[in-house]
């Protein structure tokens, strides 16, 4: 038999692993709202892909900080919880049925703090070219506009500055990239 202050250590750090273990499996679950819509929209519209879950949620992480910067984090967690909340499947589909008036709160708070954020960034690279339309995901290079600066605008003109090494002379590898970035944003 061992001695009681030994046997009292195990028991005791027996109690400390358990209660650790228990902590970080707690906090293992604990995925932000926006992390979980990334997850429904993959395993909905994306066959599960891990690669796009990352991607989306990187990108919710940015549009996150985008819409700090623009004093629109409110509008933007009441999208994602009511988005969260509110998801639906429809074949390869992902829906949000109800969370239009949310969405477009947070549209219109990035719109209004379009100068703090990338889409204002954006603007600025682009102005000091002399133009203001840089080519979209899905278009070709010649005549072509990114999103207004709603959500998903502001996720692409992070895509858009963060692809292209020079705004007024993006190149074709860019803009691959550019693309790849931007279907990635969180509707």
């Amino acid at each position: 038999m061992s001695p009681p202050s030994a046997l009292a250590s195990r028991r005791h750090a027996a109690a400390l692993f358990f209660a650790v273990a228990s902590v970080s499996a707690a906090l293992a679950g604990c995925d932000s709202t926006a992390d979980t819509v990334c997850q429904d929209i993959a395993n909905c519209s994306h066959g599960g892909s891990d690669d796009w879950v990352t991607a989306c949620q990187t990108q919710a992480d940015d549009l996150a900080a985008e819409a700090e910067s623009s004093g629109c984090k409110p509008a933007y967690d009441g999208y994602f919880s009511c988005a969260e909340a509110h998801f639906e499947c429809h074949g390869n589909e992902s829906r949000f049925d109800g969370c239009d008036a949310r969405k477009g709160a947070l549209d219109a708070c990035l719109a209004a703090g379009r100068a703090r954020n990338a889409c204002g960034e954006l603007d600025a690279k682009l102005t000091a070219c002399g133009t203001s339309t840089p080519p979209a995901s899905d278009a070709p290079t010649d005549d072509t506009t990114l999103e207004p600066c709603t959500t998903g605008g502001v996720c692409s003109a992070q895509c858009y500055t963060t692809s292209i090494i020079d705004v007024c002379a993006p190149k074709p590898a860019e803009l691959s990239a550019f693309a790849a970035c931007a279907s990635h944003c969180v509707p």
